[in-house]
């Protein structure tokens, strides 16, 4: 997220340095919760600097606005750089329409919206079904669209979110259960007995922060291990990124 990365530069050396490809998503959505505006001439300057490091770069999105976000996206492309448009929930079909007959990556966002997860998926239906239909080859990248039944069920060729994080946030660790990826609350932990035997994964009632990042690191290669499972089951290839954390 270009929000918070332009003041921990060090993460895109590590990442490098591991091997680790990244995409560059401008942060409209952390900007808009914390009250601040994303300078777009700024963005760009940035993207004309260090996009080369990335291997894909969203634009600045106006959630709410589908005129403001198409308003950025032909600016930027005017400046010299040219990113993935992104489509939101709430937004006329005909907008996506002629996103799909002009670009061959598109970013889907749900976040920000009141709709629930079925309502979720139905929109994601029709979106991947118009797709079907205008433009077949065109990629997609799901914002904060990692639940298991929605990377299971729909053709992403990229998606992301800080599911992995929410073990501190909401105490609760995934295990991986055949093909199905299921969580557990703090209260359900003692049905993982016998899966789990590292009880530093495990936070103590008052969420000590030392024993975080193990959790972290669990949930992280769980969720990628999912993915690997959906990926051969769908003939995908199976690129995830294991660097040592």
């Amino acid at each position: 997220s270009y929000f918070y990365i332009q003041k921990r530069m060090e993460r895109i050396k590590w990442a490098q340095d591991h091997g680790v490809p990244l995409f560059l998503d401008s942060g409209a959505f952390s900007a808009m919760h914390s009250g601040a505006e994303i300078d777009i001439d700024a963005y760009i300057d940035f993207i004309k600097e260090h996009g080369a490091k990335f291997e894909k770069v969203a634009a600045l999105d106006c959630i709410g606005d589908w005129k403001g976000t198409e308003k950025n996206l032909q600016y930027m492309r005017g400046k010299g750089v040219n990113p993935i448009p992104v489509f939101h929930t709430n937004e006329p079909f005909d907008y996506l329409d002629n996103l799909l007959k002009e670009n061959d990556y598109l970013c889907l966002g749900v976040t920000g919206s009141k709709l629930r997860q079925p309502q979720i998926i139905a929109w994601l239906v029709e979106v991947f079904k118009r797709r079907e239909r205008i433009n077949p080859d065109c990629k997609m990248h799901g914002f904060a669209l990692t639940s298991a039944k929605i990377i299971k069920y729909f053709d992403w060729d990229t998606c992301d979110s800080t599911s992995w994080l929410s073990g501190g946030r909401f105490s609760f660790i995934y295990m991986l259960e055949g093909l199905e990826l299921r969580s557990y609350s703090r209260d359900k932990w003692h049905k993982t007995k016998g899966k789990i035997t590292d009880e530093r994964l495990f936070i103590t009632p008052n969420g000590n922060s030392e024993r975080l990042i193990p959790l972290w690191k669990h949930n992280a290669e769980t969720i990628l291990a999912y993915v690997d499972k959906i990926n051969t089951l769908k003939g995908k290839a199976v690129v995830s990124p294991r660097p040592t954390v």
